[in-house]
């Protein structure tokens, strides 16, 4: 079977993904296009997670995709090093290690960050001795755009409220079902001689593609910001800059595919498909943040979210309570140090004062309620059925075609014609690099937050590509295999052979998607 659908666009997102897998980078694609888009759309990015979880593995790819002297990379506590490099200087991206060692003694990170994520360029004085004598030096560094990187611990007030509000955050996968992924891949490596990433016949293209993308000097209108704004959740302040910081994401998808793009007169329009990329790769963690859910407070969701039946009745944190209607309920009760310990076999070393002030947060957020039967002593928290935290509509990309053409046609009448002939109603899938139809399957029905499953429970997510709401049980690859085997050569469209062996094996559509790499490369 030929790869299905590739367009004639020379570089995809799925191209600089091939080369991010093959450095080693495994389960983070939404994170690395995320990032990417990122930086093509100005905005900064924080990363957290706990030492070891891959954020080195997501930056070092992209990184070495980017011009020389592009990006700077700046560890932090070595500040006065740094400061008076010219490289640092010169560079136009920094990417900033560990920040959780920021605030020792003559480090200026955090405070050129706040500098930075305000606009401004960083200027401070130092004291250096010069023909015996002590003089004063003053110091500017030019305003860049950055990355940052931090390992969640106890020290939690690295970030002011008001910076850690300018930054989209990010967390990387510490699930289960992403160590075994890992595991996997450090076998298959040590098994097989695969092609050097570097000698890959596509490098030459995606590195002239990023740096044309990287050095765009260009205007973006998006048509489609009205209608995509009514789906970001308003409920907290926050949801103003987040507003922002999705539509950078999707100035950053037009300017990655400027060349299937309309311009005129210094102006890029952006496409129903560039919005997709960027609700696609980053709209969960986006909504996610519209309602106060931190990286710890998503893994404590997640806590209560992967508990089984056996290991709640070991914890002590499932009780069986009868409703008002006289029906059993089971319900799963836990307090901060029994979610600290679940934490800590995860990575995250955090004292359980910590995780209980988070668990308050979420509280005030929704997401968590008192268990208000609990007569012990202390607090315990259960998940809360609070409206704030129910599903959020997804945009239906079919009605976007038509949204986006009346914009056009109201705003810019003169080039609708044009606008419409270099819009497809097709996109290129950002992950799988074939084209889909996202309107195909329903998009306009309801979706819940990815709160990803932990350890195979079984729950309700999004769809990646139709969207609709389905139950997720613990995936059979066997099985998806065998029905993919039984009907590759029955000549339908690969497209609709990934969707299909989803539906059936209850596997995901990127799963089924490997599946069928694999079994065409045997």
């Amino acid at each position: 079977m030929k790869h299905p659908f590739k367009t004639a666009r020379a570089v995809h997102l799925s191209d600089l993904l091939k080369y991010a897998h093959g450095e080693g980078m495994v389960g983070e694609d939404k994170n690395f296009l995320t990032i990417l888009l990122a930086i093509l759309g100005g905005v900064n990015t924080l990363i957290e997670a706990p030492t070891g979880s891959g954020k080195t593995s997501i930056m070092r790819p992209l990184v070495k995709l980017m011009p020389d002297d592009y990006c700077y990379r700046y560890r932090t506590g070595s500040s006065k090093a740094a400061i008076y490099s010219d490289v640092m200087k010169g560079a136009r991206l920094l990417y900033v290690t560990e920040l959780q060692k920021a605030g020792l003694s003559g480090d200026y990170t955090v405070e050129m960050l706040k500098d930075f994520g305000d606009g401004r360029d960083f200027e401070y004085s130092v004291t250096v001795k010069r023909g015996g004598e002590f003089v004063t030096q003053d110091i500017t560094i030019p305003h860049k755009q950055f990355v940052t990187t931090l390992a969640i611990t106890n020290k939690t007030d690295v970030l002011d409220p008001e910076m850690a509000r300018r930054l989209l955050k990010l967390s990387t996968d510490i699930s289960k079902k992403q160590n075994r992924r890992i595991i996997e891949d450090k076998a298959r490596r040590e098994i097989t001689v695969e092609e050097g990433v570097d000698d890959i016949a596509e490098l030459p293209m995606i590195k002239d593609t990023l740096y044309k993308a990287l050095t765009l000097d260009a205007v973006v209108v998006n048509p489609l910001a009205g209608y995509m704004a009514d789906y970001i959740k308003d409920t907290f302040i926050i949801s103003r800059t987040l507003a922002d910081q999705f539509f950078q994401l999707v100035h950053g998808a037009v300017i990655f595919n400027q060349q299937q793009r309309l311009v005129a007169d210094g102006v890029i329009y952006a496409t129903p498909e560039d919005n997709y990329i960027a609700y696609l790769v980053a709209w969960d963690e986006i909504q996610k943040q519209a309602m106060q859910v931190t990286a710890l407070g998503r893994r404590i969701l997640l806590t209560f979210e992967g508990i089984d039946d056996v290991e709640a009745e070991e914890l002590l944190g499932r009780e069986r309570r009868f409703k008002a209607d006289g029906e059993l309920d089971v319900v799963v009760s836990l307090s901060a140090s029994i979610v600290q310990r679940k934490l800590h076999s995860q990575g995250y070393v955090l004292d359980y004062r910590v995780v209980g002030k988070e668990m308050d947060s979420l509280v005030t957020s929704g997401y968590l309620s008192y268990d208000e039967a609990y007569r012990g002593k202390g607090k315990k928290y259960i998940l809360s059925d609070s409206s704030a935290t129910k599903s959020t509509k997804a945009p239906d990309w079919h009605k976007a075609f038509g949204v986006a053409a009346e914009m056009m046609k109201k705003h810019h009448p003169d080039i609708v014609d044009d606008y419409m002939r270099t819009t497809r109603t097709k996109f290129d899938h950002p992950m799988w690099g074939y084209e889909i139809e996202p309107f195909e399957y329903g998009a306009s029905t309801d979706v819940s937050l990815d709160m990803s499953a932990v350890g195979g429970q079984a729950k309700l997510v999004p769809d990646p590509v139709d969207k609709t709401i389905r139950r997720i049980v613990p995936s059979s690859t066997k099985a998806a295999e065998k029905y993919m085997r039984e009907r590759m050569d029955s000549g339908i469209t690969v497209e609709r052979l990934i969707h299909d062996t989803s539906r059936a094996t209850h596997v995901d559509h990127e799963a089924a998607y490997h599946i069928w790499q694999r079994l065409t490369n045997e």
